[in-house]
């Protein structure tokens, strides 16, 4: 979206009194209400796939967060710091959809391993600091 598309937009939903999107549809400008939803009722599918995108989620997250981890999924995945969450991702769908209970459980376990070992070895920073006062 461009600088002066948000501002029409924030000037119509304004004058509105509620949040709107800007649409272009078959060449023509259209303004329409932002979708709820509330109300929608997912299927049995949906809720599979919901659920797995947000352990997904959770995979990746937990892999940004440890230096050693990112660095060694960005070299296996072989991409760019910049792709190594959508790649994370990816990973996750491809080891867990379409698979058994037990198949995605020892995936995540592995992962999990590698977090505690990591959280282990690290040794708690010493905040005294008496060792660099003047006697």
């Amino acid at each position: 979206m461009t600088k002066s598309e948000a501002i029409i937009e924030k000037a119509v939903a304004s004058a509105m009194g509620k949040e709107v999107i800007i649409r272009k549809i078959r060449g023509k400008i259209v303004v329409t209400d932002k979708p709820q939803f509330k109300e929608r009722i997912l299927s049995e599918k949906q809720e599979v796939v919901t659920d797995l995108m947000a352990t997904a989620n959770e995979y990746a997250k937990m892999i940004m967060k440890h230096e050693l981890l990112r660095n060694e999924a960005q070299i296996r995945l072989n991409v760019t710091k910049e792709r190594l969450y959508t790649s994370l991702v990816s990973e996750y769908w491809k080891n867990s959809w379409g698979k058994s209970e037990k198949e995605v459980n020892e995936f995540e376990k592995v992962a999990l391993r590698k977090v505690e070992e990591l959280e282990k070895d690290k040794k708690p920073v010493d905040n005294n600091l008496q060792e660099f006062q003047n006697p």
